[in-house]
């Protein structure tokens, strides 16, 4: 009884801090704040999590996004603590989650069916133990009682003006205790908490669903064994995996072949040649070759996968094939270093922007997948061993990058290497955030000497700086983050 008390208590109190935390205002000290109250509370309340890898490092992401935002408040970081708040009340649902995926999905229908979860706990808090007991109190029949008042009390109000004006002056009496000054924002913002503490101290019923379906996966494969009716004739399951074995000798090395002289032109023309590239073909390579390369590596690991996914690992004479993966592997790591190169000379010749920021990411991640895939052909695992791992290092590696303040970075870069005429000003104004206002104003010169449209540039920094003051003067200490302070001070002085 005192568990659920608690539990009820924390759960409304987590939706009032939200709400006084969050509403009007914008993501800041107010994050910490709460992101640590939602940490002591799970870790507090459920002391076991303590051992699970997955709640521990999703906590730790929610903890270090935390901090990122009060240092640089970048949309990234923003992004990523939510990220890391799902993660979290997933892996606090179910410990025993290994996979990133079901951790997300177990989170969201946890959020779904919070409401429900806590009217039982606030049931057993209200209702005395005796009544508990009675069969209605696990059933919707509990309301009825309740609407047959509703309706019959309507009736003789309508019926009896002597009742009625019992009722009416009741009702004057007690109506100011009704009258709450709440908006709406102040409302959605304490869903928001009562939702997200709600779901991270409440057990779901859809944990076991997540649990029993990861149970079925295992990160090495077994050697299948041939079905009964073909013992009568074993011959015909070594021919099938021969043909298959020679099927993917063929098609690997075809793709290998095809792949090499894809790699030789780029050795030539990207590696050795670079001043044959046109900035045109940069652009159209960069902006269209990425998705096909993308394109190119899931066909790549499906390929693998598929002719890799059983007995073919346990074939003694498959060496030939093997080595030819780690072939395919390796050429596609070099395709990926090649679109990375590009990337990087069309970078330097236009500067940084968040789409060629995400090309190397991107590729960042796509080497880690490819390197996973040759450990999972290597030492025969599963297709649920790389979904897992490169789950976690995509989260890892995004956490990571949220650490950093891009909007400086591109800033000062595209100043720094660009030359008269070929300064992108308008984008740096309008299309970055607030946090680079400072190297504007210390650069205004340089900029309009560098930019390419070098007409209205003084006004719109002017207007920029302005609608920042104007914005941070709406804000409470709640609000508050290194960067805009920093900026705020120096602007004011």
């Amino acid at each position: 009884m005192k568990k659920h008390f608690f539990l009820t208590a924390i759960i409304l109190l987590g939706g009032i801090t939200y709400a006084n935390f969050f509403s009007s205002e914008k993501m800041g000290l107010n994050t910490l704040l709460f992101a640590g109250a939602l940490l002591t509370s799970i870790f507090g309340f459920q002391p076991e999590l303590r051992k699970s890898s997955g709640a521990l490092l999703a906590g730790t992401g929610v903890l270090l996004t935390a901090l990122f935002i009060v240092w640089h408040n970048s949309g990234f970081a923003k992004f990523m603590h939510w990220i890391s708040l799902l993660l979290l009340i997933g892996f606090a649902q179910r410990r025993e989650l290994r996979f990133i995926f079901y951790a997300l999905l177990l989170a969201i229908t946890t959020l779904l069916s919070i409401p429900r979860q806590w009217l039982r706990e606030l049931r057993v808090v209200i209702l005395p133990a005796a009544f508990q007991n009675l069969p209605f109190y696990k059933t919707p029949l509990l309301l009825l009682p309740l609407f047959c008042v509703a309706v019959f009390g309507t009736i003789y109000y309508q019926a009896n003006q002597k009742w009625a004006e019992l009722v009416d002056r009741f009702w004057t009496s007690v109506q100011h205790i009704f009258q709450w000054d709440i908006s709406a924002a102040e409302m959605t913002c304490f869903f928001i908490g009562f939702w997200l503490m709600g779901a991270g101290l409440l057990r779901s019923n859809f944990g076991g669903l997540f649990t029993r379906s990861e149970a079925k996966q295992a990160d090495d494969l077994n050697r299948q064994r041939v079905p009964f009716a073909e013992r009568w004739w074993p011959q015909r399951h070594l021919l099938s995996l021969k043909n298959e074995y020679w099927v993917a000798l063929l098609t690997i090395g075809l793709l290998n072949m095809l792949l090499f002289i894809v790699n030789l032109t780029d050795l030539r023309f990207v590696w050795v040649e670079t001043e044959m590239t046109s900035a045109y073909e940069l652009s159209q390579y960069v902006h269209g070759g990425t998705y096909l390369l993308i394109l190119a590596i899931l066909l790549s690991a499906g390929i693998l996968l598929y002719y890799f996914r059983g007995n073919q690992n346990f074939y003694s004479r498959n060496v030939l094939l093997r080595e030819l993966a780690y072939v395919w592997i390796a050429q596609n790591a070099v395709l990926a270093l090649s679109v990375g190169m590009r990337n990087y000379r069309y970078l330097s010749q236009y500067g940084m922007a968040y789409k060629r920021i995400g090309v190397f990411i991107f590729l960042i991640l796509v080497l880690a997948g490819l390197f996973l895939l040759y450990l999972k052909i290597k030492d025969k695992k599963t297709a649920f061993f790389l979904l897992r791992y490169n789950a976690w290092i995509f989260y890892l590696v995004l956490t990571f990058f949220s650490a950093i303040d891009w909007d400086v970075l591109i800033t000062r870069h595209n100043i720094r290497q660009a030359t008269t005429g070929t300064l992108d000003a308008h984008f740096l104004i309008d299309d970055v955030g607030d946090r680079n206002l400072l190297i504007l104003l210390e650069n205004e010169a340089l900029i309009k000497t560098l930019a390419s449209k070098p007409s209205g540039i003084e006004r719109k920094i002017k207007q920029k700086k302005l609608t920042f003051l104007s914005r941070q003067d709406t804000y409470s200490w709640r609000s508050w983050n290194w960067a805009d302070a920093r900026i705020k001070k120096q602007l004011l002085n």
